[in-house]
């Protein structure tokens, strides 16, 4: 099964490329690359159950079911917690998440921007993300803080290193 991926179907240059979807095993080294890259670990019965995803031949799709995973805070402690003690409910809970995430790239970016809005700051997420998408060039840290300062807008350190992190799969922003 082959899909048509089209790069930058804005520009002139753009052409349409056939990618080969992954393998399961490609899909499973991508996944530990991914979450190894993070200083963390899934168990296999988690990652198997990404592998059965039926977007999980899209990388951006395994990164963006991954970033969820991990932004895993005390509230998902605490369910994890009502379940019981030990790695088989820890797991029951992360297969639960991946079974309930959106089947398309679309759907589980909307996903994943309302949970990082949920758990870190709505306004604050929402506005950073839409500075980060909205410009032309990728803006930096100082900027944005100054955009919020000019607009009286709180900003937070924490809270943008967050957003970045948790939403660096589909955002670029300059470092300096």
């Amino acid at each position: 099964q082959t899909r048509p991926v089209v790069i930058a179907p804005d520009f002139n240059f753009s052409e349409t490329y056939i990618m080969d979807p992954l393998a399961d095993d490609e899909k499973r080294e991508f996944i530990k690359t991914v979450v190894r890259g993070r200083h963390k670990e899934l168990s296999d019965v988690v990652i198997d159950r990404i592998v059965k995803k039926e977007e999980s031949y899209l990388p951006l799709y395994i990164k963006l079911v991954v970033d969820r995973l991990l932004l895993l805070d005390s509230e998902d402690f605490a369910n994890i917690r009502a379940l019981g003690d030990g790695m088989d409910n820890i797991n029951k809970y992360m297969i639960s998440l991946v079974d309930d995430m959106a089947e398309d790239l679309e759907d589980i970016t909307v996903e994943l921007v309302k949970e990082a809005a949920e758990r870190i700051e709505r306004e604050f997420v929402y506005r950073t993300l839409g500075l980060l998408t909205s410009f032309p060039i990728w803006l930096s840290e100082g900027f944005i803080k100054q955009f919020f300062e000019r607009h009286d807008w709180q900003f937070n350190a924490l809270n943008f290193a967050i957003t970045v992190k948790t939403l660096g799969s589909f955002i670029s922003y300059n470092t300096e």
